[in-house]
């Protein structure tokens, strides 16, 4: 996934033959805490 020009955007780039798109996002503070979500197959690709 490459960084698009606004920050929390991206651009990703789905192989032809791929059905779902998993995310995960993981963001840390400057204070030690953090969090991580994953969605598996968040979006069905036609």
């Amino acid at each position: 996934m490459t960084t698009a020009r606004r920050p929390g955007t991206g651009l990703l780039r789905v192989p032809g033959d791929a059905e779902y798109v998993s995310l995960r996002v993981s963001v840390r503070d400057d204070r030690g805490g953090s969090v991580t979500q994953e969605i598996i197959r968040a979006v069905g690709m036609k």
